[in-house]
């Protein structure tokens, strides 16, 4: 005997169950109006509140990378105006850099750093890179008015802050450009591309011996270096297997950084000796030399990448 169902009824919306032969047969799922549109929110790439996202990003960035860049004005001033080697000075940069961006990453700046990059991989897709630069920029505008103001403070209207500053308005195209080639080239071609160049102008350096030179120098290291910081974040977001694991590949690898802001600056210090006769080419080889070691890193990388990629476009 079974027990049939109404025939009037849709099908699909009403269970039927057959007595001692078939098990009951629930419902089809049906997708709900909301998931779908959440579904379709996720996938948005551009719009109002993604274009918000980079405003508040390149804020962050602005306040935190860009007063970071300036640090040289402080060392600059403390190693002229009082007894101390340029190595024992950087340590306070350093040291400074290491507790907002390595230790202090969890409780300070990494509640506002992290979270303006890593929000964008909500908002965009195939301009993810380009806006990630955009962002990036800030740090660069900040780089330019950090060192203006604290150097008209401390020591008048010119002096060493304006190489900083003309270093990080050179790196303010870099970060825009070069990731809007990498959206068609790969981030990690770009990278590799941008590194190289960095290790051959330190090593350059030998033969900048005029104040027109220093300029130049400025502005393209600063277009190189400045790509270099745009490019990078999301690369490593690239490499993350989903959007849930993007701030915690972004923090991991800011964290692991932090040990060469700390000690970079300071072995840099070493190298040069002493204030009053400085040996640029120990500090000048030792930074071109590590920069080189780093584009084989990142080559080595790029070929693993491709490997599980499947393309060349990495």
């Amino acid at each position: 005997m079974s027990i049939d169902a109404d025939p009037s009824a849709p099908k699909g919306l009403i269970d039927t169950k057959e007595v001692g032969a078939n098990p009951t047969r629930s419902p089809p799922a049906q997708e709900s109006t909301d998931n779908a549109a959440y579904r379709e929110d996720v996938k948005v790439d551009g719009g109002l509140w993604a274009w918000l996202s980079v405003a508040g990003g390149w804020m962050i960035l602005f306040c935190t990378f860009g007063y970071a860049n300036s640090f040289g004005v402080y060392q600059d001033y403390y190693t002229l105006e009082h007894s101390s080697s340029s190595s024992n000075i950087s340590w306070i940069g350093s040291l400074q850099l290491v507790l907002s961006q390595g230790v202090g990453l969890g409780v300070g700046s990494g509640m506002l750093l992290v979270p303006a990059q890593t929000v964008q991989s909500h908002h965009w897709e195939k301009r993810r890179s380009l806006a990630m630069g955009i962002v990036a920029t800030g740090s660069g505008f900040g780089g330019i008015i950090y060192p203006i103001m604290l150097n008209r403070l401390i020591h008048g209207p010119l002096g060493f802050a304006w190489g900083l500053a003309i270093m990080n308005a050179g790196s303010i195209p870099g970060r825009v450009i070069m990731n809007a080639m990498a959206t068609n080239l790969g981030l990690f071609n770009m990278l590799i591309i941008v590194i190289v160049a960095m290790g051959a102008l330190t090593f350059a350096l030998f033969g900048v011996l005029s104040p027109g030179a220093v300029i130049a120098f400025s502005i393209l290291y600063g277009f190189f270096s400045g790509a270099f910081l745009s490019l990078s974040a999301p690369a490593i977001l690239g490499m993350a297997k989903n959007v849930d694991e993007a701030g915690m590949s972004l923090g991991l690898a800011y964290f692991i950084s932090s040990f060469a802001f700390l000690t970079g600056a300071p072995i840099d210090g070493a190298l040069l000796g002493n204030v009053n006769d400085p040996r640029w080419y120990r500090p000048t080889v030792f930074s071109g030399a590590v920069l080189m070691v780093g584009a084989v890193f990142f080559t080595s990388a790029r070929f693993l990448l491709v490997k599980r990629r499947g393309t060349n476009y990495v």
